[in-house]
Order: structure tokens, then C-alpha cells, then sequence
């Protein structure tokens, strides 16, 4: 899929074939929520542990969704002009809770000195929100992840860096304690390259990475978006 969304064609392709599936599992997640809504409501008693379960679960398919269709569909984005840092700095503390829970560390290096651009800042948070989570769902014992980034005249230059590292130690996000509820978590990771690619191609931009000898992944975009946005990205 990484493959796939940065082709505008492709995209267009991968649109056809995913919505009908998209939208059929949408209607049955409807009325799964509404289910379990109403027998939460009704029900007279509390109900058993594995309940909670069940609903955790339940959200994990339905934001599983919500990435597969930010993937396939078209990207009309909303700019504001600002520095990078401001993003990295309202999703700083999330980000590094993330780690944390893995027994990891995300260390952030912001340069002393950088330029404004243009770029949708809620389309670049689904997209490094999706990196980050990823990257902690799969920290090892130790491993450390850095994120640092420049300007220069005419581009935003964003390097996600990860180094050492013993045992895997898997993870769920704070606040899921259900045996089932982690599996699903991770069910996103093979999403967040896809989604980020997707976000990169929507701002002209362009994503390179590599796991070997440790993952690494580098991600370029214009600081100047407006003279080209006049019509969505497919």
C-alpha cells in the first residue's frame, strides 16, 4: 500500500476498491454501537469485566477505519502558516507518554534557529500521530527514537532517527487493560507508513525510510503550499 498512495492514479484505484468495503463495515460497526449502547443502558446489573473488552475493541476497528479512508480519499488541506515546532510542542507530551508506556525513550531536538511554512497542521498530527504510535507500540527495552528537523529556503526537512535497544517489550496504550484490546492497537502499525506517505504526498512532499541497520525515516516537504492548492489532492 505504501506504494500505492503515492500515485495519484493509484490512489484514484485504491479509492474504487476500498470504499464499498469501507462503507459496508461501517454500517455493521453502526449498528454494533448501537448494541452495545443499549444493553449498557439496559442492563441491571453491572456488567462482567470482559465487557469493557468488548467496546475497546469495538473503537480499535472503528479508528482502523478512520485511517484506512484518511488514506484512500482525497486530502483537501487547510493551511496556517507557523513553524514545526509548534506541532511537535502540542503533541510532545503524548508522544513521549507513548514511549514511556514501552519502556523507551523519544528524545526531541528542535534547531536552534528555523523558518515558517505553510502546512495543515491536523493532516501532519494524524500523520506523525500515526508514526509515533506505531514506533512506541514496538519499542524495545531501552530504545531511544529521535525526531529532529530543519528548514532551509525552500523546504521543511523532518528525520526520525532510533538507536540501541535489547528485548522487544510490547505495549497498549494507557488506559486499555483487556487481554484484547492490544492485539487490535497493533493492528494499526502496518497503516502509519501508508498514512504518513499520504499526508507527505498531499503537501508535495516526499518519505524515505529504512529499517536496516535501525528504522530511520526522512520526510521533505515545500515550506510554500498555497500557490498550487486551489483543487483537493486526489
Amino acid at each position: 500500500m505504501l506504494r500505492l498512495v503515492q500515485s495519484d492514479c493509484q490512489i484514484q484505484q485504491l479509492r474504487q476498491e476500498l470504499s464499498g468495503f469501507s462503507h459496508r463495515c461501517r454500517n455493521l460497526l453502526n449498528g454494533m454501537k448501537m448494541s452495545l449502547y443499549f444493553m449498557r443502558r439496559g442492563a441491571e446489573q453491572p456488567l462482567p469485566q470482559w465487557w469493557n473488552g468488548l467496546e475497546l475493541n469495538y473503537r480499535g476497528i472503528e479508528e482502523l477505519l478512520d485511517q484506512l479512508q484518511a488514506i484512500y480519499r482525497p486530502i483537501s488541506l487547510t493551511l496556517v502558516r507557523g513553524a514545526f515546532r509548534c506541532l511537535v510542542q502540542d503533541r510532545q507530551r503524548l508522544w513521549s507518554d507513548w514511549f514511556a508506556s514501552g519502556c523507551g525513550t523519544l528524545e526531541i531536538v528542535p534547531p536552534e534557529q528555523e523558518s515558517a511554512g505553510e502546512f495543515d497542521p491536523m493532516c501532519l498530527t494524524m500523520g506523525f500521530d500515526a508514526l509515533a504510535r506505531w514506533r512506541a507500540s514496538v519499542v524495545s527495552a531501552g530504545q531511544s527514537a529521535r525526531l529532529s528537523w530543519r528548514t532551509g529556503d525552500v523546504q521543511f526537512e523532518v528525520s526520525w532517527h532510533e538507536s540501541g535497544g535489547t528485548a522487544r517489550a510490547p505495549i497498549q496504550p494507557r488506559g486499555q487493560t483487556s487481554p484484547g484490546s492490544p492485539s487490535l492497537w497493533a493492528a494499526h502499525q502496518p497503516l502509519a507508513l501508508p498514512l504518513l506517505a499520504r499526508v507527505m504526498t498531499a503537501h508535495r512532499g516526499t518519505m524515505e525510510w529504512s529499517r536496516e541497520p535501525e528504522f530511520h525515516a526522512l520526510l521533505r516537504w515545500p515550506l510554500n503550499q498555497s500557490d498550487r492548492l486551489k483543487t483537493p489532492s486526489s
